[in-house]
């Protein structure tokens, strides 16, 4: 199976391991992230293209995740978080 034969439910799994990624990166976990983004970053590098029917799906579950996600930070960081995450969304 090659990148260009992954269904599109591969490209929604390979944003959610790029996100994730990141947030390990923001959290200074730079072991785990970096094996999660190489795992994903095949699929990361094929998105876009002929599949941008999934990007709204994907940009959804996206702010669900960092929603998610600000929900567990602990309370002290949570209005940068907040804040950060509203800058973010803005620059879409």
């Amino acid at each position: 199976m090659t990148a260009e034969s992954l269904p599109s439910n591969h490209d929604i799994v390979a944003v959610h391991c790029g996100a994730l990624g990141a947030l390990l990166i923001d959290q200074g976990c730079f072991d785990e992230a970096e094996r999660l983004l190489r795992r994903a970053e095949p699929m990361l590098n094929r998105i876009g293209g002929d599949h941008s029917h999934t990007w709204s799906s994907v940009q959804r579950d996206l702010v669900r995740l960092y929603e998610r996600w600000l929900a567990e930070a602990p309370r002290a960081d949570l209005s940068d978080r907040l804040a950060a995450a509203q800058v973010a969304l803005s620059q879409d």
